[in-house]
């Protein structure tokens, strides 16, 4: 009976083949990282939609107001109306 030879070890990579490894991964990489001025450009369109956030803000609020307005007038004429109903 014969047997199979066993499976050779995986040959270790030479320390050229490792860093031609290495430059492959960051020349894949590097183009997708963000730069200084990338984060500037997003920092700077998180503080303008900050800034639209604040201003809607702003508005809800004032809409707010107006309606609590409206509601108290609502009541206003109700009182007049059941007054003017009991004359």
């Amino acid at each position: 009976m014969t047997t199979a030879p066993a499976p050779a070890a995986p040959a270790t990579p030479t320390l050229a083949e490792r860093v031609t490894a290495l430059e492959t991964r960051l020349d894949t990489l590097l183009p997708n990282l963000a730069t200084k001025a990338d984060n500037a450009d997003t920092k700077a369109e998180i503080a303008a939609v900050r800034a639209e956030v604040a201003a809607v803000r702003t508005e809800v609020a004032a809409v707010r107001t107006e309606v609590a307005e409206v509601r108290t007038e609502v009541v206003a004429v109700k009182t007049d109306i059941v007054r003017l109903e009991g004359k």
